[in-house]
């Protein structure tokens, strides 16, 4: 993968979820998409190896994380959503072999499960970590709301895809062994 291009297109798409994803949020903030997520999803189905599936998505975390600031006074945790992330691909790219990689259908469920993975650990961990200050009345409804963020994402998945689809060959160049010889 080339990551100096893929650090610019994950800094776009950034910049994109924090402008128009606000903008799609539902309920006054309480589901938004992930636009993000769905870029993981992407590059977990082109990446040659797990370890670039991984990073990547991690990469895409950590934004999330530096995104997710409750304002200008809150503080801001960095690297729970980054690790969730790496989990959640790390499964997506294990699974990605058995499905039909290039089918609307198969996007929709890997993100609809990364997202569900990602934002479920992240919630449970919150709920674990903070029980002082969280409840486990609380744990159903914000487990409600990331799985309502992951079907969100998984339906907006097919936009997000087909917008990335032209840069593929640019991000995940094939190596000049791997092409047929003339």
């Amino acid at each position: 993968m080339r990551w100096v291009l893929f650090l610019i297109l994950a800094y776009a798409l950034t910049v994109l979820q924090t402008t128009v994803g606000h903008l799609l949020a539902v309920r006054h903030g309480w589901a938004s998409p992930d636009l993000l997520a769905a870029a993981a999803v992407f590059v977990c189905l082109h990446v040659r190896t797990a370890t670039d599936a991984m990073l990547g998505a991690w990469i895409l975390g950590m934004l999330a994380d530096l995104t997710a600031g409750g304002g200008t006074s809150a503080v801001t945790a960095v690297g729970p959503m980054a690790v969730t992330y790496a989990l959640a691909a790390s499964l997506v790219f294990r699974i990605r072999e058995m499905l039909f990689q290039e089918r609307v259908t198969t996007w929709v469920l890997l993100t609809g499960l990364f997202c569900a993975i990602a934002h479920g650990l992240w919630v449970t961990g919150q709920v674990l970590l903070a029980l002082r200050h969280v409840g486990w009345d609380d744990y159903g409804a914000m487990l409600l709301q990331a799985l309502a963020i992951a079907g969100y994402t998984a339906i907006l998945t097919p936009i997000v895809h087909l917008a990335l689809r032209p840069l593929t060959r640019v991000l995940f160049p094939i190596p000049e062994s791997s092409r047929s010889r003339r």
